[in-house]
């Protein structure tokens, strides 16, 4: 076996397809292609920097959107919470990406539901105060300065000051 088919050297491929200049230009053909073949590896790992990559990356297009609620469903716990990290500040705003996001809130991983409560969020989601109950407590010793925290904690307070104002 050779160096480049471990899955080391293959989960740092998706952030060497990526350009981290501002605003990122769009992926070519020939990465593009690589990332959708990275996120079907066998490597849990290589997949979740393909997720990570993918969502950064992500063009608008169906087939990155369908790649990416897969990963968020991968059987890989791994793999879905880096998936759900990358995609609660995502930009793909579709049905099936909150959809996703809604089924981590399951997990007993609490950074992934954190993330999904996050994302949903961060989307506007009608299902936002249910994500954040089911989150559990918003205090968490460790956790005083999270932002995803900070966040619920703000949006429950608009909608008490809307509720009071009303």
């Amino acid at each position: 076996m050779t160096g480049e088919d471990t899955p080391y050297v293959r989960a740092r491929v998706p952030d060497l397809l990526l350009s981290w200049d501002t605003p990122r230009p769009p992926l070519g053909a020939a990465a593009r292609a690589a990332l959708l073949i990275l996120a079907g590896d066998g490597d849990w790992g290589v997949r979740a920097e393909a997720g990570r990559a993918l969502t950064a990356a992500h063009d608008g297009s169906s087939e990155f959107t369908d790649v990416i609620v897969g990963l968020l469903r991968d059987p890989a716990v791994d793999v879905r919470a880096c998936t759900a990290e990358a995609v609660a500040d995502g930009v793909d705003r579709t049905a099936a990406v909150a959809d996703a996001l809604v089924a981590l809130l399951d997990e007993d991983d609490l950074g992934t539901r954190l993330n999904a409560a996050y994302g949903l969020l961060r989307r506007d989601d009608p299902r936002t105060g249910e994500a954040i109950e089911r989150v559990g407590p918003l205090s968490r010793p460790g956790f005083e300065h999270d932002h995803r925290l900070s966040a619920f904690w703000r949006w429950k307070w608009d909608r008490e000051d809307r509720s009071a104002a009303e």
